[in-house]
């Protein structure tokens, strides 16, 4: 274990340091963005041609 290890360790069990990390994969959101997109879509057909049913009675 090299020193910076060691230092990091009892840093972290003093409770003086905390590590976190955060990890986003862009492929994921990309691929939700899409979903949105589709069901966003999706809604507004709905509601188009519910309002278009609606004014014709």
């Amino acid at each position: 274990m090299g020193i910076f290890s060691q230092v990091r360790d009892s840093l972290h069990e003093m409770g003086l340091v905390k590590e976190v990390f955060t990890f986003v994969a862009s492929s994921q959101l990309i691929s939700k963005s899409t979903n949105w997109d589709d069901r966003d879509k999706a809604i507004k057909k709905v509601y188009c041609n519910s309002t278009t049913k609606r004014q014709e009675k």
